[in-house]
């Protein structure tokens, strides 16, 4: 397995509990009071900035982070964590603290990941030999490039700051670029940060996601303007979203498309686990909202842990 397919297998992982239970519903969910999900430390002018946050690109159409502290304290989640000690895996989930995935459209296959914590450059020769120095505005950081014919196809970059970018070669100079911007103070906002209120604060794993790119005229999907989903962990999982209508018309429409959504899905998925979160999960409307809810108890989290250790194995495995 290359490294990056090793890394995104990880992450991906670590990740899919966020939209897994609910990817059928379009990713586009709830949480049940408003609250800031991640305050970032604000920057400071000169020094490259260590939240993963810092990183992500200003167009960003959809946003999974996982604090990966909360998600070791979890009793439900901390078996995510037993991996082979030495291994690429074990280093990642011991000395990284929030992984985020960034895909820039929606309607794309492109996507990055951002690794932020204590990552040293010895972390990424074992996970990714082949890494070589590059001066940057002063700073080095340790690069590694998978060519196609000659020209750079993904990328694998650690920055002094401890935070590690993997992805393709122009998404992670993007990122690059917003984190070099952000030293400096001169970072664009995010554009589907607004949306950031309405995730869970206590959230362990949370999502945000621009408005439907590909939807059809008549597609009551077409009313919403972005959504937010945040999962709890505890002793189980929580799971809730909320979908942010144009209008408080529309969100019964768009209420009844999601339930559409969720028939569809439970008729062509096999994996059990994940059956019964989309089919306990609640679908109510709040003034322009949406909001989806879902709860997995010990046993339904290991059993749905087991299922996403499959899927992300599978795709990793392509």
């Amino acid at each position: 397995m290359s490294p990056q397919r090793r890394t995104g297998a990880l992450v991906a992982l670590l990740l899919a509990a966020a939209v897994g239970g609910t990817a059928a519903l379009r990713a586009r969910h709830r949480a049940p009071r408003e609250g800031p999900a991640h305050v970032a430390p604000a920057p400071v002018r000169g020094v490259l900035p260590r939240d993963a946050l810092a990183w992500v690109p200003a167009q960003t159409r959809l946003l999974v982070v996982a604090d990966l502290d909360a998600l070791r304290r979890a009793p439900a989640t901390a078996p995510w964590f037993s991996m082979r000690e030495g291994s690429c895996e074990a280093a990642l989930a011991r000395r990284v603290r929030t992984v985020a995935l960034v895909v820039p459209s929606l309607r794309a296959s492109d996507f990055a990941f951002v690794a932020a914590g204590d990552l040293s450059p010895q972390d990424l020769d074992r996970c990714a030999p082949g890494s070589e120095p590059v001066e940057r505005e002063g700073h080095t950081l340790r690069v590694l490039q998978r060519r196609d014919g000659g020209a750079p196809r993904g990328s694998v970059v650690w920055t002094p700051a401890g935070v590690v970018l993997v992805g393709s070669a122009p998404l992670v100079e993007s990122m690059l670029t917003r984190g070099f911007d952000a030293m400096h103070g001169d970072a664009a906002p995010l554009s589907i940060d607004p949306l950031r209120r309405h995730v869970h604060e206590g959230a362990a794993l949370w999502a945000l996601t621009g408005p439907a790119e590909e939807a059809l005229p008549d597609d009551p999907l077409r009313a919403v303007l972005g959504a937010a989903a945040s999962v709890r962990a505890g002793d189980g999982l929580s799971l809730d979203a909320t979908l942010r209508c144009d209008d408080s018309a529309h969100a019964q429409p768009v209420a009844d498309a999601v339930s559409r959504l969720r028939t569809q899905a439970l008729a062509t998925l096999t994996a059990a686990p994940l059956r019964r979160v989309l089919d306990g999960a609640r679908i109510e409307t709040d003034g322009p909202s949406v909001r989806v809810e879902a709860t997995i108890d010990g046993n339904g989290v290991e059993a749905l842990t087991t299922a996403l250790r499959e899927l992300a194995a599978a795709a990793a495995g392509r």
